[in-house]
């Protein structure tokens, strides 16, 4: 009883045609696996902007900035991070931990061992979200100013201790970044932004994933070339890597002097 099996030619056309299948679908699949990942982000972005907003209530409508000194000395490093001081109003640490990405700083003599986001049997100090504190514009050239003192004064965003900020202060609010997506929590100057590195203004940025220097968005972006924001009034977006404006990231209506949106 003569059987007829598959020829060589068709076992060869049959694995082709699924290799290629396979070469189409499965970036698909990545997609759509990172924007799973991406909608949980944002979640967990939206929690953190009800934090940093409850804190604000509770503390005179003050902004909270970067961090604050502790003097007890039992806290080695004295620096305590924005994450451990509104962490009472989320009572989850996995909320400032990004799905998607998590940057371990390694040890810094500075970090407050009882930050929350710092594992404590390492001392290494773990990071998915930075906070706008920028307040020294170093590569960033307003229209409207010139010396590096003069625009401090006058384009500082969400500031640090010394720095601090009301929500009366804010005249954009739904377009003043507060936190995104990096791998420093203190985003004080300009220097650790995106829109820098990317122009090639600057050759190193806080506002993206692992690595420090490149301008590639597919490379930089955390969800398919974007980083998610949440905004001081609350709200969360994502934009893809270094299309951010400097006014975006100030207190102040500072459009008409943005030497980017308007050159």
């Amino acid at each position: 009883m003569n059987r007829r099996a598959f020829t060589l030619i068709e076992l060869l056309v049959v694995i082709a045609i699924i290799a290629i299948l396979a070469a189409i679908l499965f970036p698909v699949f990545a997609q759509a696996r990172t924007k799973a990942r991406q909608a949980s982000d944002m979640s967990n972005l939206k929690q953190i902007g009800l934090a940093l907003l409850m804190y604000s209530q509770d503390y005179d409508e003050v902004l909270l900035g970067l961090g604050h000194y502790q003097t007890d000395p039992a806290c080695n490093g004295q620096w305590v991070y924005w994450p451990t001081l509104i962490y009472p109003y989320v009572k989850n640490i996995g909320l400032f931990y990004s799905p998607q990405h998590v940057f371990n700083m390694g040890i810094a003599p500075w970090h407050c061992s009882r930050n929350i986001n710092q594992n404590n049997a390492t001392g290494e100090f773990l990071v998915s979200y930075g906070l706008n504190g920028a307040h020294w514009w170093e590569v960033t050239a307003w229209k409207d100013s010139s010396s590096i003192e003069e625009r401090r004064s006058r384009h500082m965003g969400m500031g640090d201790t010394w720095l601090r900020k009301s929500l009366a202060d804010l005249e954009v609010p739904s377009n003043t970044v507060y936190v995104l997506n990096g791998k420093c929590p203190d985003l004080w100057s300009d220097r650790h932004l995106d829109y820098p590195l990317k122009l090639g203004l600057n050759n190193w940025t806080c506002t993206g994933t692992s690595s420090w220097d490149s301008r590639d968005p597919d490379v930089q972006g955390f969800f398919n070339r974007r980083q998610d924001i949440v905004w001081t009034d609350g709200h969360v977006s994502s934009r893809e890597w270094g299309s951010l404006f400097p006014h975006e990231y100030t207190v102040q209506d500072d459009e008409a002097a943005d030497p980017i949106k308007n050159p």
